[in-house]
């Protein structure tokens, strides 16, 4: 997902913003979803 995005970016965007593509990608997935792409949701039995 990362190489798309860079790509797509140096194509898109001005030159300085390739650079940093990937760290907003990770960023927004984190943001999105913290416990990861394939995370379980954990319950607390009580």
């Amino acid at each position: 997902m990362i190489g798309p995005v860079e790509a797509l970016s140096g194509f898109y965007l001005p030159e300085g913003f390739k650079d940093i593509a990937a760290y907003v990608v990770v960023l927004v997935m984190l943001v999105v979803r913290p416990n990861g792409l394939f995370g379980e949701k954990l319950r607390k039995k009580v």
